[in-house]
């Protein structure tokens, strides 16, 4: 028979939302997930559309021109939106919207490389646009920016074959500021995220030690060759954090 300490701890359990209950397990619907107000920060963005605005070299064909890869960008943008990957937070959204998507309306289109490729460049004409937003929107643009950026990877990925999908998803999620202005200053075909990239640079240029916990330029720190996303300062510290590191190395 269980004590009346723990009777009265059961009590105030079940007062406070139920016995066992768990705060959240990462599913519940968007507007109840772990990041409540992600969803809304999100869904009131908007792209400022005006005349002789850059399109990163990748122009994005208007939704009455029929070009599935275009609508499937499109799509994507509003899946994010809507907090479609909100529902697994602990999952790379980039897989949640691709397989939300496949399963409405885009069966056949992600698995083909060719439109891979071109989703790809379409993502990141999207994703550069959130990066240069600025003002009160500011967080939340860069989030989404962040967001459509793995999707452009995952997509880029999927069209290339010399790509290691997980080891180029586990490095950008991994350090997501630095990578993903990184990724996308590389891709364009203009000069736009010139000064973002200077910025990361500088503002990051630091990176800390997984075992040691010690600072150093990441210039001078070595990087796990089989994820890409842990850093150490010595090949000590890199043996020595073995143990824990591979049960997470590669996944």
């Amino acid at each position: 028979m269980p004590s009346s300490k723990k009777q009265r701890g059961r009590a105030k359990k079940e007062k406070k939302g139920g016995k066992g209950t768990r705060p959240n397990d990462g599913r519940e619907t968007p507007a109840e997930g772990i990041y409540p107000n992600c969803s809304n920060m999100l869904a009131n963005l908007s792209l400022e559309e005006k005349e002789g605005k850059c399109d990163h070299g990748f122009a994005i064909p208007s939704p009455d021109a029929g070009d599935v890869c275009a609508a499937y960008a499109r799509a994507y943008e509003k899946a994010l939106k809507d907090g479609v990957h909100m529902t697994e937070p602990f999952i790379a959204p980039c897989f949640v919207v691709g397989v939300h998507l496949c399963n409405n309306g885009f069966e056949g289109v992600w698995e083909n490389s060719a439109n891979n490729a071109r989703i790809s460049q379409y993502l990141v004409s999207l994703a550069t646009d959130y990066m240069l937003m600025e003002g009160d929107d500011f967080i939340a643009s860069k989030l989404m920016a962040q967001n459509l950026a793995l999707g452009a990877l995952l997509n880029e990925a999927k069209s290339n074959p010399d790509i290691d999908t997980g080891k180029a998803i586990l490095k950008m999620c991994g350090d997501m500021d630095y990578e993903s202005v990184t990724y996308l200053h590389k891709r364009i075909k203009c000069s736009c995220m010139k000064h973002k990239r200077n910025f990361v640079k500088n503002v990051y240029a630091e990176v800390t030690c997984l075992h040691c916990f010690q600072a150093k330029h990441r210039k001078e720190m070595k990087v796990c060759s089989k994820c890409g996303a842990a850093n150490y300062c010595s090949r000590a510290c890199q043996e020595a954090n073995w143990p824990q590191h591979k049960t997470m190395c590669g996944k």
